[in-house]
């Protein structure tokens, strides 16, 4: 479960008032930032990296100077010096952040929101209505690609987000990515979503994995069906790579969403990008999922974030909105994202306990807390 820390000063936390001047005037300035890292400090203090920030290139400059200063004993308090920067990211507001990272983007999803309106393209135009700039969906196949680029021209919104198809739902599909002998119908799924994605100037296409086949025991075909997947995913990279589209994975939960899905955590997400090892092969975050098979969302978003490609978010277990009752607590997720300086969308993939619009406070209060 996701809670926020209370922080609270440390009884063993050196007193400001007992530094130097020149660090009592770092402080006091660089009070800006929450996220000044004792490794930070120390890589300033032996110029190992670039800062852009006038506020640390100022810092740098009265090291330098007090390097060569043999009186003012700055140096024999390093120690308590680093210190105090680790209690300063404990207790100083965030005005870095602020000035410097830009406020998280939500999408919706209207395969999941909006639902009260039959066609897709009408969707596009309720999003608009509610103040969304982009949506996302799982398939439009079944629409006419004239009426949604009709509808996303009228109401200026992006599509940032479709799945390839998922074959045979009546046959019990949901996705051919890592399917054994299913090779040639993914590629051509693949082609359906690149058409449908450049019509909608959509730059982002999840790559769905699939079901392990009944009748067959997850463990006997996991390597064939990861050799298929990372194959699949290699040609995929290609085709994708001339339409300037990222492809992206994720992992669905089996406990409780789809037991039989291939692709069920973001360590196996994580190994088999590594695999395949393509720029533009990305991993898509659902927090709804992740939180579901691993839990531990904070150490997870910090070790894969240089993989995340997409997020998308719901309550747990309901899988309302993100306000509703529930584990997650995603006030602390949006600000730990905001931390991590994500520039991409969020999409609102959850079921709306009441009319999509009535569900849709929690933006308000995000942006309310934002400012």
């Amino acid at each position: 479960m996701c809670g926020e820390v209370e922080r609270r000063p440390s009884a063993l936390a050196p007193s400001i008032d007992r530094l130097p001047p020149v660090a009592r005037h770092f402080l006091g300035r660089a009070a800006a930032s929450r996220y000044i890292r004792p490794w930070l400090v120390s890589a300033v203090l032996f110029w190992r990296i670039p800062l852009p920030c006038p506020l640390f290139r100022c810092f740098t400059v009265s090291v330098r100077n007090l390097k060569s200063s043999t009186e003012s004993g700055f140096f024999t308090q390093l120690p308590e010096f680093i210190a105090v920067c680790v209690e300063a990211e404990r207790r100083v507001v965030g005005l870095f952040v602020e000035i410097n990272m830009a406020p998280l983007k939500f999408c919706a999803n209207i395969s999941w929101l909006f639902t009260e309106l039959q066609d897709f393209s009408h969707r596009i135009h309720a999003a608009a209505a509610a103040g969304f700039q982009a949506v996302e969906a799982a398939w439009l196949y079944d629409c006419e690609l004239q009426e949604l680029q009709r509808a996303r021209e009228a109401t200026g919104v992006d599509v940032v987000l479709i799945n390839t198809p998922p074959g045979d739902v009546k046959a019990g599909d949901l996705g051919l990515g890592a399917v054994p002998g299913r090779e040639a119908e993914f590629r051509q799924g693949l082609d359906l979503a690149v058409k449908y994605a450049k019509a909608l100037d959509c730059k982002r296409i999840h790559l769905m994995a699939g079901r392990v086949p009944v009748g067959s025991h997850r463990t006997a075909v996991a390597k064939e069906m990861e050799a298929i997947f990372v194959q699949n995913l290699n040609y995929a990279a290609d085709v994708l790579s001339k339409e300037g589209i990222t492809g992206l994975i994720e992992p669905i939960n089996t406990r409780i969403t789809d037991p039989r899905y291939f692709l069920d955590s973001p360590h196996q997400a994580a190994g088999i990008l590594e695999k395949v090892g393509r720029p533009n092969i990305k991993l898509q975050m659902d927090l709804f999922h992740w939180q579901i098979m691993d839990g531990n969302l904070t150490g997870n978003i910090h070790k894969y974030f240089p993989m995340i490609g997409h997020v998308q978010i719901a309550q747990v277990p309901g899988r309302n909105e993100p306000d509703s009752a529930g584990e997650l607590n995603y006030s602390y997720l949006f600000n730990t994202l905001e931390t991590y300086d994500y520039q991409g969308y969020i999409g609102c993939e959850y079921k709306p306990l009441g009319s999509t619009q009535q569900g849709l406070a929690w933006i308000k209060d995000y942006w309310t807390h934002r400012k």
